[in-house]
């Protein structure tokens, strides 16, 4: 056999891309890895990049030699020995889709650039500058450019000036520089470099963030002079010689756009009490020549001319205003991507309905703890009220449950609990409420252990207080260097500052100690006489307060004494007065007085400005009446502030009602509750006859369609799908694979499909439980996550392929273990049909989800790819099912072999899901703690141990 032969062979033969996927997916999970620690730009230049890979002295084939691998051997396969056949139609389709993909990418490596354009308003540009190459620029007097060479290509030594009338020498050189005072400076060193020095500093995880710089000497005829140039420093270095100027310039490498970008008008809109940016816009004129144009720039919606893409990547605050910036990319692939995702999406929609897999398929595409009502009062009206919070207008209810869980775990009584912080803070100070659960901080704190894990604020703020001078020291440490227990501390210490700031929020309401007057000018002002006094009551005075004080200065001057005893108690009163309001106006979180438009206050802004008299007068006799317990006035009161808001156009009611029964419902602890006791029923079934099937399917019903409707409830809520965080992926996901067990338990009636339901059920409960620890997971998103369009497509597609993904390796546990019970060397033919199509469909959803992801991207960044953890994740969970289900149909993997791989999915789908979110990089980290990260590596052992030893022992069997 030739050489060409043996070439051709290879190339058609399917162990090339059996051999090559693990190899390229290995590289997958390195590369994301090492951008934790190298950052994602050096990452992706080592690991997926270049062309050959050092390993120390060893070369390896890159990623890109790898995929070019993957390329040719489709071409060959799908050209020279696959059957063209109607039966074979969806490979076909599938395949040339890949190879599109493929050829989309080499032509972007190949051909495309990227930038951005940094512009305030009224400024013109025709420059982009690049993100990562910086270059050295010499320019005479008049602005031509005389040198330009990559910053990389620059080394210590002589530099070549090309026959200019000096010569250069680089002293110092730094990719990131680190700035020291200077002490060796001589006549020699001008300007910057008589007082900076410069030396290599470790680079930044963000190459964006890195400063370069040089230190360099010039000489000309017997002058030796010795600058310094720093990236984007305005200040620049320059000579002159025989009355010609020489400027020196480290800069981004530029590229010069065939037209001018001139901004007219930038807008951001940020959340309504915060400064988290919904969406911002520029408003752009384009000139070309003689034509020009406006046009507006915002997230997710580009301007596209002459082959190139403007996005609206971020924006600066500088003392001169806001500073938007426009990334700017042009990209001759770009089609592909499009192109491609399409051909794919038929091509495996074509291989599912041939293969009478795509019942499943269409089936998917179709598819209580009230509050403790404080002593004699109903808080059901006051749990309704609106409150801004967090840049969004929700219940009182959702406000007290997210404060209550963040200070002790649970939200039963949340509504009764505040309204007591709120109207008697001193007796809630004392109750029992902040849990702590990190060991090592009661030792610090020299407190007790107690069995509920709680303590009282004022409890802690006696302990803390001892322990000041630690806190400070935490806190003015880097946070890089903070231990679990620093964590935790600084996490106690702001909780109870968060408490003591929610017992003064409404304190405008509360008596004041007639002690703290001394005497009360009773004569001055009578209205003073009354037996309670709050500093609600004191400002509706301050007008009268004001005037009688300004008389008696007026009178008597500033000399205090020549007061008397009612015009010294008045002084005191004017004191007191401003002074409580400025401490209250330290609170901005409880913002529940409207003062037009979507403007919302807290009461001690509303008392200090003087507005809203009608509600604050109304919020005064709410409190009167929680301190009198008054039911008639407390209800009659809520009534009167329930009229009040109907009247507020901004507010969405049905919203604000729907979010209320959705606190008080709980619905997928409801949901929980029925898995646990299908899991119950299912356990006792097992010992009794008749058999409790049709119960159990019953309750699993109920389960899955209260989770549909929790997470309904959640998107009227939000107006948005219900997918934004991994909180609410992970409620997407569970009703998904609930619904198919049930929908495999109809089909033929095996009650193992109730069990996996069942399993799924409790198990992905629990997983969303442990993400929603904190506060409210009904959260603002993100400017560039603001758009439904892309959460409904890319992000509801993607989730349904975790979903499925979720399904295949839950079959695959299940045939295993049986495997290993029964001691049998082959699976269920009927179970392992039904792994391999559910699948498919992960495979479906997976591939057409990172296709939309990059789509979006492309729509957003102006790349459809660039290697960001989460997309590596996406890509590891396609590539992985299409070596594990290639390797089946090519006859590389026998049954049992895909078996293991279809198990250790589940792996490959908590890295991806969750796991990349540990690195805390890219533009998709969520977050993540040190627990989770601890769960994650235990279920990654346990999984490979449970693998190993099932893989063993049936080796073993096979042998006998």
């Amino acid at each position: 056999m030739t050489l060409w032969q043996r070439l051709y062979f290879l190339f058609c033969s399917p162990r090339l891309l059996h051999v090559v996927l693990p190899a390229l997916m290995a590289y997958l999970v390195i590369g994301t890895v090492a951008q934790k620690y190298v950052g994602l730009y050096e990452a992706t230049k080592i690991w997926f990049a270049a062309p050959i890979l050092w390993v120390g002295p060893v070369p390896l084939p890159g990623m890109p030699v790898l995929v070019g691998l993957v390329f040719l051997n489709l071409a060959f396969k799908l050209f020279f020995a696959s059957p063209w056949n109607w039966r074979n139609a969806g490979n076909i389709i599938t395949h040339i889709g890949a190879m599109l993909l493929l050829l989309g990418g080499l032509f972007t490596a190949l051909f495309s650039h990227e930038g951005y354009i940094a512009l305030g308003e009224g400024e013109i540009k025709s420059i982009i500058s690049d993100y990562h190459a910086r270059e050295f620029v010499v320019r005479d007097y008049d602005g031509n450019e005389l040198i330009m060479m990559d910053h990389k290509d620059i080394a210590l030594g002589h530099l070549s000036m090309n026959n200019l009338p000096f010569a250069l020498d680089i002293i110092e050189r730094c990719e990131h520089c680190a700035i020291a005072p200077r002490e060796n400076a001589t006549e020699n060193h001008i300007s910057m470099a008589q007082h900076m020095q410069l030396s290599p500093a470790p680079l930044k995880i963000n190459n964006e963030e890195n400063m370069s710089g040089f230190t360099f000497q010039v000489k000309h005829d017997d002058v030796k002079e010795i600058h310094v140039v720093l990236e984007d420093v305005p200040k620049l270095p320059h000579i002159t010689i025989d009355d010609k100027e020489y400027v020196f310039q480290l800069r981004r490498a530029e590229r010069i756009l065939p037209f001018s970008i001139e901004l007219l008008d930038f807008e951001k809109h940020s959340y309504p009490g915060t400064t988290m940016a919904r969406e911002y816009q520029s408003t752009v004129l384009v000139k070309d020549g003689d034509l020009e144009w406006q046009s507006v720039i915002s997230m997710n919606a580009p301007l596209r001319y002459k082959g190139y893409t403007f996005f609206q990547s971020s924006f600066l605050n500088t003392p001169q205003g806001e500073i938007s910036v426009l990334a700017a990319v042009w990209n001759v692939g770009r089609a592909f991507p499009y192109i491609s995702g399409i051909v794919m999406c038929i091509g495996l929609l074509l291989h599912l309905f041939i293969r009478r897999r795509f019942a499943a398929l269409a089936l998917m595409l179709c598819l209580f703890s009230p509050d403790v009502y404080a002593k004699n009062l109903n808080m059901d009206g006051f749990a309704r009220l609106p409150i801004l919070h967090e840049g969004r207008i929700k219940p009182i209810d959702s406000f007290a449950r997210a404060h209550l869980k963040t200070l002790s775990g649970r939200e039963s009584g949340a509504v009764s609990w505040l309204v007591e912080v709120l109207f008697n803070p001193v007796t809630a100070r004392d109750q029992v409420t902040i849990k702590i659960t990190n060991p090592d901080v009661l030792n610090i704190l020299e407190l007790k252990r107690r069995s509920g894990k709680s303590y009282s604020n004022n409890e802690l703020i006696e302990a803390l207080s001892k322990k000041e001078n630690l806190i400070k020291q935490i806190i003015n440490a880097n946070q890089d260097n903070w231990s679990a227990q620093h964590r935790a501390l600084i996490d106690l210490y702001q909780k109870t500052m968060d408490f003591h700031d929610l017992s003064i929020s409404a304190a405008a309401f509360i008596p004041m100690p007639t002690h703290v007057f001394g005497n009360l000018p009773d004569k001055l002002l009578p209205e003073l006489a009354k037996s309670e006094i709050t500093p609600y009551f004191l400002f509706s005075q301050k007008t009268r307060i004001d005037t009688t004080l300004k008389n008696i200065i007026k009178l008597k001057g500033t000399d205090i004494d020549n007061y008397t005893d009612d015009e010294i108690a008045l002084t005191n009163i004017s004191f007191i007065m401003n002074s409580t309001a400025n401490l209250g106006l330290q609170h901005k979180g409880f913002n529940i007085i409207h003062v037009g438009d979507a403007q919302w206050v807290t009461p001690w802004q509303a008392v200090k400005s003087d507005e809203s008299t009608m509600i604050l007068e109304l919020w005064s006799d709410l409190a009167r009446a929680y301190r009198t317990q008054d039911s008639a006035l407390w209800d009659q009161t809520l009534t009167a502030l329930h009229a009040h808001n109907e009247h507020i156009e901004t507010l969405r009611h049905t919203a604000l009602d729907m979010e209320y029964f959705y606190g008080v419902l709980a619905p997928f602890t409801l949901s929980y509750a029925l898995c646990l006791l299908a899991g119950v029923l299912l356990i006792t079934s097992a010992f009794i006859k008749p058999k409790l099937s049709q119960q159990i399917a019953l309750f699993l019903l109920i389960a899955v369609l209260i989770q549909i409707i929790g997470v309904g409830m959640r998107m009227f809520i939000l107006w948005r799908p219900p997918v934004t965080t991994l909180y609410e992926t992970v409620l997407f996901v569970t009703p998904i694979v609930m619904a198919y067990m049930l929908f495999l338990y109809k089909k033929n009636g095996l009650v193992l499909w109730l069990a996996l339901a069942t399993i799924a059920g409790i198990a992905l409960h629990m997983l969303g439980f442990a993400h929603d620890q904190d506060g409210d997971s009904l959260v603002n998103l993100t400017a560039v996550l603001n758009t439904n369009f892309w959460l409904t497509t890319h992000v509801l597609t993607i989730t349904a392929g975790y979903a499925f993904c979720a399904i295949t390796a839950l079959m695959a546990h299940y045939i295993l273990g049986l495997m290993v019970w029964k001691k049998k060397l082959t699976p269920d033919a009927s179970l392992f049909k039904h792994m391999q199509s559910a699948a498919l469909i992960a495979l479906f959803f997976a591939t057409i989800g990172t296709v939309l992801g990059g789509i979006w991207a492309d729509q957003s960044w102006g790349r459809f790819w660039g290697w960001d953890p989460k997309e590596n994740g996406a890509l590891l969970i396609c590539l992985w099912l299409i070596w594990a289900l290639h390797g089946r149909i090519s006859g590389q993997l026998n049954s049992r072999g895909v078996l293991y791989a279809m198990s250790y999915l589940s792996v490959i789908l908590g890295l991806s899901w969750f796991g990349v979110n540990i690195l805390s990089v890219g533009l998709h980290a969520y977050g993540f703690t040190d627990s989770m990260a601890i769960s994650l590596a235990v279920f990654i052992t346990a999984e490979t141990a449970f693998l190993t030893f099932a893989a063993t022992y049936l080796k073993g069997l096979s042998h006998a």
